[in-house]
């Protein structure tokens, strides 16, 4: 469980198990090439935030393609039940807004890791 307390390192459970590991780690530079942030994030350090019924309703619609209207018919009623209270432009946090397709969509691809300019910005 996160709280304001609690250190949340931004890329602890990437690999689905408990804990940062090397492996994370990999994984939130390289990518997951097998699948999209937005699973890697809900398998992972997200997890205790949804039900295993609406886990696979998202990656359904991951693997569908990811459409606007799968977006307003299915997964947004989740978004907005179990994830916009941190992840919405209201919420003041600096998290990605998932609550408008536009800003999931951006998640809801490949992960093909951080880009060249945003790895030589931590070098």
């Amino acid at each position: 469980m996160y709280g304001p307390d609690l250190p949340v390192y931004e890329h602890e459970g990437l690999s689905g198990k408990p804990g940062l590991s090397v492996h994370d780690i990999a994984i939130g530079y390289y990518g997951n090439r097998s699948g999209t942030k937005l699973e890697a994030m809900l398998r992972g350090p997200m997890s205790g935030f949804r039900s295993q019924q609406d886990m696979d309703k998202i990656v359904a619609w991951l693997k569908s393609g990811a459409g606007e209207s799968g977006y307003n018919k299915t997964i947004h009623p989740i978004i907005e039940r179990d994830c916009a209270r941190c992840h919405s432009a209201k919420s003041g946090m600096h998290l990605p807004d998932w609550n408008t397709y536009s800003g999931i969509s951006k998640v809801a691809k490949v992960d093909t890791g951080m880009s060249l300019e945003t790895l030589v910005e931590l070098s």
